[in-house]
């Protein structure tokens, strides 16, 4: 996510009361004008290397990793792609790299604050339930914090709409206080509980005599590779 930050960087504007667009990182950089024109190439060239250029090379990787894994040379190289993760599970790094990208994407595509925050909320539910469904680490607490981790941020991010409501008027921003309010008190009594269920789905899904079998022929398989 900070690699794909700093390649967004030169593309992250903001609108002002003149009407003309300032760069995020630099408020004296107006967006679209000589200044910002003449490094758009190099905003280009990070986007291609950092965020297409590495995310294709890692995604070939993890492709061809079930052919090649045996190969202690391709261990080496790219051990870092998988060693966190469960074998059946692999893939999961793509999931960090593209959550990264899609998280930064989203201040370049949301000119609104409040647009911005739901895309955030969004881009973390949805790896949220994913989290939950493949349970992707290999040890089950750290999937656990995981998901105690991303719950939180979610619950954080919301709150934020009320940061980002300096354009509404005072019986909108009244409104908007008791909404937040409101979800506040709907996310803590309704949403971090559910933490717990979760934790005894996930015990019970790696404890459970039929997981214990497929760990057991997952571990064979491995081994004859």
């Amino acid at each position: 996510a900070g690699i794909s930050a700093m390649a967004f960087t030169l593309f992250k504007c903001s609108p002002n009361p003149n009407g003309l667009k300032t760069l995020l990182a630099d408020r004296a950089v107006n967006c679209y004008e000589d200044e910002w024109n003449g490094m758009i190439g190099l905003g280009v060239v990070a986007i291609l290397v950092w965020c297409i250029g590495f995310s294709g090379l890692f995604a070939w990787a993890i492709w061809k990793s079930p052919m090649h894994f045996p190969n202690p040379d391709f261990q080496m190289r790219w051990k870092f792609l998988f060693i966190k993760y469960r074998p059946d599970v692999h893939w999961w790094s793509m999931v960090f790299v593209f959550k990264g990208i899609l998280l930064n994407l989203g201040f370049l595509v949301m000119q609104t604050g409040v647009g911005q925050i739901y895309w955030v909320m969004t881009i973390l539910m949805v790896y949220l339930l994913m989290a939950i469904n493949w349970t992707p680490w290999r040890h089950l607490w750290v999937n656990g914090l995981d998901i105690w981790a991303h719950m939180c941020l979610i619950l954080t991010v919301s709150t934020m709409i009320w940061f980002a409501s300096s354009s509404l008027g005072p019986q909108e921003r009244a409104d908007l206080d008791t909404d937040v309010a409101n979800l506040t008190i709907a996310c803590t009594f309704f949403l971090l509980p559910t933490v717990f269920p979760i934790l005894g789905w996930m015990v019970y899904s790696q404890t459970s005599p039929a997981a214990q079998q497929a760990k057991a022929r997952l571990a064979l398989d491995v081994r004859k590779v």
